[in-house]
Formats: C-alpha cells, structure tokens, sequence
C-alpha cells in the first residue's frame, strides 16, 4: 500500500480574520502618561500637608524650649 492513499486529510474550520484585527487584539492599550489613579494629587497634597505640620510643630516646640 502506497502511502498517499494511507494519509487522510482533515479540514479544520478557521474563521478568516483581518491580520490587522488580530494584531490588534494581541496588543496590549497604551499606558497614560500619568498615573492611573486619579486622586493621586489628592494623596501629595495629604502627605505635604502632614509634613508641613510637622515642620510647624517642631518650629514651634523649639521656640517654646528656647524660651525657658
């Protein structure tokens, strides 16, 4: 027996697709330029804040110790 009469073909259902579609979907979004949370300004202005305070206290504390 030869064996191209042995060999069977099998056909397997592909969608055609748009190599520009596929291209698409493998890649990933652009990242924004800035961060992906939106209050992150939010939590400077919080952490400056505490830092300004402390720097106030301790000008203050320093004054008070100073003048004993």
């Amino acid at each position: 027996m030869n064996e191209q009469d042995s060999a069977e073909i099998i056909e397997v259902d592909r969608p055609v697709t748009d190599p520009e579609i596929e291209l698409a979907v493998t890649q990933e979004p652009d990242e924004p330029e800035g961060s992906s949370n939106p209050d992150s300004w939010l939590q400077w202005a919080i952490i400056i804040g505490l830092l300004a305070l402390l720097l106030i206290c301790a000008i203050l504390i320093l004054i008070g110790w100073n003048n004993r």
